[in-house]
Parts: structure tokens; C-alpha cells; sequence
């Protein structure tokens, strides 16, 4: 016969599984924040070549009651799979975002998420959570975004690739247009990078020089560059 102090622990640990099961399963709405989907440029040893990767992440807006800056968002499926759900729900898409796999675009709405895990990592509250389903709003206004999100599973300005110049540019030449002889708008050194942000076609990209006091960490100083005369710092 099963004594009390038995049936108690029994009880008791069918309690908490009941429980953990329920938390771990639980889904949870967040209202009127930023969906962002972006590629990260991933390269090999030798940074010669790119094979971007595809993330999402959810900012809650200002309002919510989830205090969080940034949501890492899990989404099961495959590259098309993805990119068709980024077609289907998202508006004011770049033209580079699928053409070359690049940058970002973000959008308003509602999302569902499950399994919202917590974790410390570079001394800093991080979340991260499964993907359920995103509802855009009508219009989306006003979707920008602080993305300097430190140490967390995207990082800081995810879709953002650097470049410094090769061995045998001596220095760098942003180019007015996207030709070789082309008037240059800005010249930099060794000391300095630039930060793509959009190819133009495969000889060359638009750029703009780093500048890590501004809020996007492009400055002022735009142009266009070969992708000759320079290497990938990432």
C-alpha cells in the first residue's frame, strides 16, 4: 500500500511536469512591434566566398509590456520557404534583399511566438523564442529600428558586411557613379572601412564609409566601390 509521503511526491511531481509543459508550450502575443527578416553574409576561411543566412527578429514596441529590446525569432523550414513567407508579409522589400541575398526589411504587426527562452550572454539580458505566425498591420509606418543590439544570437546590425582595402589599393576611391572613370566623391585610407549597402552588379556595390558614432553606423560619405579593391572584414 502506498503511504501519503508517496502520494504527495507523486502528486507534486505530476504538478510540476503539468506545469513545464504548460510554460514551455505556451504561446504568448506581442502587439505593435517590428518584425525584421535580414541575411547575414556567413563566409569561409578565406573569405572568398558568401553564403548568406536568413534570420528573423522581433523589436516590441515601446508600449509593450514585454520589456525586452529584441526578440530572436526561430522559424522552422526551409530558404524558400522563408523567403516566400517574407514575400506574402511583408511590404517595401528592397530589390537587393533577394536579388543578392542582402540587407534587411521591417515590417508592423502582430506575432505569436512560443518557448520564449531567456539567457545571459556579454553581461546582457538576451531572449530568443519559436515562430508561430505574424499578422502585418494595414500600414506600416514608422518601422525603423535600433538595431545596435549587442551580443545576442543575430548580433548588432546583422545584415551590415564590412570591407577594408586589399593589399594592392593604396587607397580607397568612392565613386559618384558606378564606372571607372567616374568623378570621386570621397577617398579613404588603410585606417578606415566601408559598409555595403546594396551591389549594384558584380564589379561593384554602393557604400558608405563606417562611422561608428551615428545611430546606423553609415556616415554621410557615400559612393560606389569595386569589389576588387577591397576584402570582407567580417
Amino acid at each position: 500500500m502506498i503511504n501519503k509521503t508517496l502520494l504527495k511526491s507523486l502528486f507534486f511531481l505530476s504538478f510540476s511536469f503539468l506545469t513545464l509543459t504548460h510554460y514551455s508550450f505556451a504561446e504568448q502575443l506581442l502587439i505593435d512591434g517590428t518584425f525584421q527578416a535580414y541575411w547575414k553574409a556567413e563566409w569561409n576561411d578565406d573569405a572568398t566566398v558568401n553564403t548568406p543566412q536568413l534570420g528573423f527578429r522581433y523589436f516590441p514596441s515601446e508600449t509593450s509590456p514585454q520589456k525586452m529590446k529584441v526578440i530572436d525569432i526561430l522559424m522552422d523550414g526551409s530558404e524558400n520557404k522563408k523567403i516566400n513567407f517574407i514575400k506574402s508579409h511583408f511590404t517595401n522589400i528592397p530589390d537587393n534583399f533577394f536579388k543578392y541575398k542582402e540587407w534587411y526589411v521591417n515590417q508592423k504587426g502582430y506575432l505569436v511566438i512560443k518557448d520564449i527562452k531567456h539567457y545571459i550572454e556579454c553581461d546582457a539580458d538576451n531572449y530568443i523564442a519559436e515562430f508561430v505566425s505574424f499578422t502585418p498591420t494595414a500600414l506600416n509606418l514608422n518601422t525603423k529600428t535600433n538595431d545596435d543590439t549587442g551580443c545576442v544570437y543575430g548580433g548588432s546590425f546583422p545584415y551590415l558586411t564590412s570591407y577594408v582595402l586589399n593589399s594592392n589599393t593604396k587607397s580607397g576611391k568612392l565613386k559618384h557613379e558606378p564606372k571607372e572613370r567616374a568623378k570621386t566623391s570621397y577617398t579613404f585610407t588603410r585606417d578606415e572601412s566601408v559598409v555595403k549597402i546594396k551591389t549594384i552588379n558584380k564589379e561593384w556595390m554602393y557604400v558608405a564609409l563606417y562611422d561608428p558614432t551615428r545611430q546606423d553606423r553609415l556616415s554621410d560619405k557615400k559612393g560606389y566601390i569595386k569589389f576588387s579593391d577591397v576584402v570582407p572584414l567580417n
